[in-house]
């Protein structure tokens, strides 16, 4: 049966599709209706998140993009339709699954409707099974660095992703998704790099040039003027020091004040 082979851990996947609703009682059927609303609410709430941390250029593949949880699900866990744009979130498979697992999938949606607005059309397009298995890796990638970003933990997202039976690089029943060891792989190594980009080196010390004393501003340079005032007034005190080393009593005529030794102008 679908639901058994393809998920390991929500087991109510697909439960409320209408191949299988009829065989739920009426009581059943009530309680996955109430079901609906909280669960669509922790999805935008999430979604939310997820965009607010889109670089802005790339906001603009998902604006106006809703997320919702119909009662009757698609055979999907979820889904992006270009067409209608919007996302849908399978009933069963989600309710019991944390919010980490809402954050990497819806993640994962996001990515391909990045992916869709840069090359427009390209779902339509018959391509490779292999391409579209790149395609599948590259939407985990984007949605996990943006839930990994938000402190989601990738661990526990994904220890509920798990095919029972598969085979690399891919499962033959569905050629168009690569394994899940594969997609682990690819979203472990995308968080690394993306860990390793952001650590940062421990900042040096900043240097102190050593203390040297005050500093010593040259002298601003003279004025041809002002050196020859200079050179006039040496060479009169020159003259004056001479002429009273022969005569002191030059200094008395000069500084009549009896305060006003000789010696102290000697």
């Amino acid at each position: 049966m679908l639901i058994r082979e393809i998920i390991e851990g929500a087991y109510e996947y697909n439960k409320t599709h209408e191949v299988y609703w009829r065989d739920l009682s009426p009581e059943q059927q009530e309680q996955w209706r109430r079901r609906r609303g909280p669960l669509e609410q922790r999805a935008r709430r999430v979604y939310s998140r997820l965009v607010q941390l889109m670089p802005p250029e790339e906001v603009r593949a998902v604006r106006g993009v809703p997320v919702t949880v119909p009662i009757h699900g698609e055979m999907s866990w979820a889904a992006a339709d270009y067409e209608k744009r919007i996302i849908t979130v399978d009933l069963g498979c989600f309710w019991d699954l944390p919010d980490d697992c809402l954050a990497y999938t819806l993640g994962h949606e996001i990515g391909h409707f990045v992916y869709e607005s840069k090359n427009p059309g390209y779902w339509r397009k018959r391509i490779s099974a292999a391409r579209r298995r790149q395609e599948e890796i590259d939407a985990d990638i984007y949605g996990a660095l943006l839930a990994y970003r938000l402190g989601y933990n990738p661990k526990l997202a994904f220890a509920h992703f798990t095919r029972q039976e598969q085979a690399a690089p891919f499962d033959p029943k569905y050629p168009n998704y690569p394994s899940v060891s594969q997609r682990r792989a690819a979203k472990d190594a995308a968080i690394k790099k993306d860990r390793d980009s952001r650590a940062q080196p421990p900042v040096p010390e900043p240097t102190v040039p050593p203390t040297t004393g005050p500093e010593t501003l040259p002298e601003p340079p003279l004025s041809p003027a002002a050196k020859d005032d200079i050179d006039h007034a040496q060479h009169g005190i020159e003259g004056l020091l001479a002429l009273l080393g022969k005569d002191p009593q030059v200094a008395v005529a000069m500084f009549p004040d009896p305060g006003m030794s000789t010696t102290a102008l000697a």
